[in-house]
């Protein structure tokens, strides 16, 4: 996945994930709903965004040690703001589907991580 850093492994997904509207619906849904303690699958969520988190934050820990982000990056405060900027461009793109939540998602984490778009 990260062969070619981690920036440009997430376009293609992000790509696929439009294809599947539906699926991208049901997540931002049972996620929103689950996240109140009490409800029955706020543990796999947790242990989802846990798992997401952690594979983002390794892949920016790959990219510095890389050279193709700046070393002062704090990868575990960037891998929890690229989960929020995915997620929040995947509500948008679904309430407006004119809305190009590629290019926004690639211009937002190279913004994001200092990278010159």
């Amino acid at each position: 996945m990260l062969h070619h850093g981690l920036i440009d492994a997430v376009v293609p997904l992000a790509e696929r994930n439009l294809a599947r509207p539906e699926a991208l619906r049901l997540l931002a849904v049972m996620s929103s709903e689950a996240s109140s303690a009490s409800h029955p699958a706020h543990a796999w969520f947790v242990e989802r965004y846990d798992r997401v988190r952690t594979l983002v934050e390794n892949g920016f820990r790959s990219d510095i040690a890389q050279g193709r982000l700046p070393a002062d990056i704090e990868a575990a405060k960037a891998a929890y703001a690229f989960v929020a900027l995915w997620d929040g461009l995947q509500l948008q793109w679904l309430i407006d589907p004119a809305f190009d939540l590629v290019a926004a998602l690639s211009k937002g984490l190279r913004t994001q991580l200092g990278r010159t778009p």
